[in-house]
């Protein structure tokens, strides 16, 4: 359908296309005081979107990769040798020195 084509929003294919992922980030929402509104603390970085968001009871570390590079990332001060769970797969993740994202990758961790 042409209209559905020309008029479909960014989000809405993101929607459509990745069901699963949308319902496990709604999870992580919903589920997760510091992803809803935790403090802010921002990791500049050219090429990864990092940030930290915590409460007084939890902490939740966001890696963005914005390149269709693989990208290293100097982790962040408190979180490195830290065992986290990666929000999204429920997967167990020590981070060193630095982490390494695949292109567009993004990682939630608790």
């Amino acid at each position: 359908d042409r209209y559905y084509q020309d008029n479909i929003s960014e989000t809405d294919m993101f929607y459509w296309y990745y069901p699963e992922q949308m319902a496990s980030l709604m999870k992580i929402y919903n589920g997760h005081p510091a992803v809803r509104k935790g403090s802010i603390k921002p990791f500049p970085d050219e090429n990864i979107f990092a940030f930290e968001r915590s409460t007084p009871d939890e902490k939740v570390l966001i890696l963005d990769n914005l390149c269709q590079e693989y990208t290293s990332f100097a982790t962040p001060a408190g979180w490195a040798g830290k065992k986290c769970i990666n929000l999204m797969s429920g997967e167990t993740v020590e981070l060193g020195g630095t982490v390494t994202l695949d292109p567009y990758q993004y990682l939630i961790l608790e």
